[in-house]
């Protein structure tokens, strides 16, 4: 009798899987597929940003979802790996105020040793994040850290 061979699985396979489970929020999936050091790193629009350890980033998106009265979700639009690039799309949706609103995000990310061990987040289009986080009584923004300063800004987590 033959050996059976596992199946191969890709790294856009792996990373499909993790992300998925991230936009289904089994947030305890996600971290499964994630290294203990890993420091998610997030942009908004100016030049700094949002660390969030590993530790908190189960806070951090119960944050997001708190702020947006439960309304803040996530979907995967697809992961690419191409040679050691790894880059995930993800939409991000809310509603503040009955309006709704959403932006994309690009993530790369590194891999090491089959875990993530490495996660960096910009918005696909500044303006377009700009717009989604805006205040909603005089449509303004304002920055403060890496997230528009409104009535739902994100959280911030720093390294304190």
């Amino acid at each position: 009798m033959r050996g059976v061979c596992a199946p191969v699985v890709t790294v856009e396979q792996q990373l499909t899987k993790l992300f998925q489970a991230l936009s289904d929020g089994d947030i305890d999936a996600f971290l499964s597929g994630c290294s203990r050091s890993l420091v998610l790193t997030v942009w908004g629009n100016d030049q700094l940003s949002t660390l969030v350890p590993r530790e908190a980033i189960s806070a951090w998106y119960n944050g997001l979802r708190g702020i947006t009265e439960g309304t803040f979700r996530s979907d995967l639009l697809f992961a690419l790996s191409v040679g050691v690039e790894n880059v995930v799309l993800m939409r991000h949706r809310f509603v503040v105020h009955d309006e709704p609103r959403q932006y994309d995000t690009i993530n790369h990310c590194l891999l090491d040793r089959g875990e993530l061990a490495a996660w960096f987040v910009r918005p696909s289009n500044s303006q377009e994040y700009a717009y989604a986080w805006r205040r909603s009584d005089r449509g303004e923004t304002t920055q403060t850290s890496s997230h528009a300063q409104r009535d739902v800004a994100p959280p911030v987590w720093t390294n304190g």
